[in-house]
């Protein structure tokens, strides 16, 4: 099987965070220079992800379409810590990634009925349920 290099990275997380998305769309993945990498910094080596030749155009879509993905996600408010001040301070912290972009989940059926029966009866109601646009979790 003949391997081509199709991305690198100074960063083990960023690195098999790409993996696990190529992997995930079937495509056989290896990184190469990984502990090196790991172990001696940048400076050094630079993780390489290399994918079977056969497989070399699908890998590059992916990883432009997960580098459109990147981009919209820091034109999102809050994502920057300069943003934060345009979010609701009564916003939730997510959980999972730790934004602020947050709001209280409301779109499903069931809480439409019960917002309205409960103005009927005089008393509020909120979800406690909040989505989070950074990372896109329910929590």
């Amino acid at each position: 099987m003949e391997l081509t290099n199709i991305a690198s990275y100074d960063n083990y997380f960023l690195a098999n965070i790409i993996k696990s998305k190529l992997e995930n769309n079937g495509i056989l993945c290896f990184l190469k220079n990984e502990n090196i990498t790991t172990l001696y910094g940048a400076a050094f080596s630079q993780i390489i992800i290399q994918v079977p030749l056969q497989q070399q155009e699908l890998a590059r879509e992916i990883l432009e379409q997960q580098e459109k993905e990147q981009e919209e996600e820091q034109q999102t408010i809050g994502f920057w810590e300069d943003d934060l001040s345009e979010l609701n301070p009564q916003n939730k912290i997510c959980v999972f990634c730790g934004s602020k972009n947050t709001r209280r989940k409301e779109d499903n059926k069931d809480f439409v009925l019960l917002t309205w029966l409960f103005k009927k009866m005089k008393m509020n109601y909120q979800s406690d349920v909040w989505h989070c646009f950074h990372c896109g979790k329910e929590f």
